[in-house]
């Protein structure tokens, strides 16, 4: 009787392969995203989407809503202000984005924006190659991300929970009533 089960060494290259892989496709991904993002400034910017489809379309948002993108507006318009903000206006390399991992990017986006560009470009070198758990640490230590709410579903009752800090959340609205259930009564900084 033979054994067909892979013997420890292949399944040290299977894996390794694999790794390979998974980076070249995170790479690829990290290229995607901001391609994507010029595209889509393009198309807006130029107004191209009147002349696509039948005739065109009117508005770049019904451009948006073209099942053959696959992209929710709010996803489109975050490739876009990735693309101005990392690529346009700090001038940071393709290279140098790809190499940061797109949630990164996002998260710092709100405090980068707040930061003059020299700051933004030398705060993104210094975070971008962090591993997770120290990035986490170096953003709590700078005070560099703002608190942003969470929200859970509960897996018992299916229900959202949502938790926040309250001196970062000005209002909370009921969508179904109009009601706004919270409001901060904290008096922000001038």
């Amino acid at each position: 009787m033979t054994n067909n089960l892979p013997s420890l060494e292949q399944k040290r290259e299977i894996a390794w392969e694999m790794y390979n892989q998974l980076r070249n496709s995170v790479v690829t991904q990290a290229f995607l995203f901001i391609d994507i993002g010029k595209k889509l400034k393009d198309i807006r910017d130029d107004k191209l989407y009147k002349y696509l489809g039948e005739g065109g379309y009117s508005t770049f948002q019904h451009f948006l809503a073209n099942p053959e993108i696959g992209l929710r507006p709010s996803t489109s318009y975050l490739y876009i202000r990735l693309y101005e903000y990392y690529i346009e206006q700090l001038q940071i390399s393709r290279e140098q984005l790809m190499e940061i991992p797109i949630n990164r990017l996002m998260r710092l986006l709100p405090s980068l924006k707040e930061m003059d560009d020299d700051k933004a470009r030398e705060t993104i070198t210094d975070l971008g190659q962090l591993t997770s758990y120290d990035y986490d640490i170096e953003v709590v230590e700078r005070k560099i991300e703002k608190a942003r709410p969470k929200l859970f579903k509960n897996k018992e009752n299916g229900m959202w929970k949502f938790e926040f800090d309250p001196d970062c959340v000005e209002s909370i609205t009921n969508t179904k009533t109009g009601e706004i259930i919270y409001v901060n009564q904290t008096p922000t900084e001038s």
